[in-house]
């Protein structure tokens, strides 16, 4: 497991996420993922964060936002925590989810 506050990018559009993600590491992800220069289609894998600071959640409504603006496709891998916390804010249907990994466990 990844320490806190650490966001990787794992292939040209894939990136993963710490257990934690607290407030200070919003700014971070935030400024780190404006300097990308065309992106393709993005999957952050969130499948191993269990806790985050509540703005995490406006920095992936903004990224989503940004994104579709320029036609840029956005899905979450999504830890059953953050599942239960977009669902509890009414954003459950908000995110297109990202389900490679579980069609790989069970093939």
């Amino acid at each position: 497991i990844k320490m806190e506050g650490t966001m990787e990018q794992i292939d040209r559009t894939s990136w993963t996420f710490p257990e934690e993600i607290s407030f200070s590491s919003v700014h971070e992800y935030t400024m780190q993922f404006q300097a990308l220069q065309n992106p393709a289609d993005v999957i952050f894998d969130l499948s191993a964060t269990s806790r985050l600071h509540t703005s995490f959640i406006g920095f992936l409504i903004s990224t989503r936002h940004t994104l579709a603006g320029k036609g840029i496709g956005f899905r979450l891998r999504a830890s059953d925590e953050l599942e239960q916390i977009l669902r509890r804010m009414k954003l459950g249907d908000y995110f297109e989810r990202d389900t490679e990994k579980e069609d790989k466990k069970s093939a």
